[in-house]
């Protein structure tokens, strides 16, 4: 049997508050915390339809983090190469694998250049942690 079969079971997309999504059989109640989607069909529809309105698949606390995150966090994650809700004040070289030296030597040019500053060899070495990073900005007079 297939979907296409009047027979075939009916599902319907179901979402969290977090924004993720999912197919549950219609007939069972929505698990706790989940709430109709809108979709009702079978489970191949049902999957399609998740597939084209489910574009981001970090939980909707992720996303607002990210998108709320300052312009010098921003900059950090674009640079490692990671989410910026993973960029915490503590976060430094040798304190996560993405923040290589290499990365670091990068991130020193994207600050002097996103910033218009010019950071001397004592400043570099106190680039220790993103709050360092704040810090030296901030006795820059530069708000990030």
């Amino acid at each position: 049997m297939t979907d296409t079969d009047s027979a075939a079971p009916a599902y319907r997309v179901v979402v969290n508050d977090e924004g993720q999504y999912s197919v549950w059989p219609d007939h069972k109640e929505n698990p706790p915390g989940w709430h109709d989607a809108g979709k009702t069909a079978g489970k191949q529809e049902c999957l399609a339809h998740i597939e084209e309105v489910w574009t981001d698949m970090r939980p909707r606390s992720v996303r607002e983090a990210a998108s709320d995150a300052s312009p010098l966090v921003r900059l950090i994650a674009e640079v490692l190469e990671t989410d910026p809700a993973d960029i915490d004040d503590e976060a430094g070289p040798g304190r996560s694998g993405e923040w290589t030296s290499l990365k670091h030597v990068q991130l020193v040019i994207a600050l002097e250049h996103t910033f218009g500053i010019s950071l001397s060899q004592a400043e570099i070495r106190g680039l220790t942690s993103v709050a360092a990073i704040r810090g030296t900005l901030r006795a820059k007079n530069v708000l990030a």
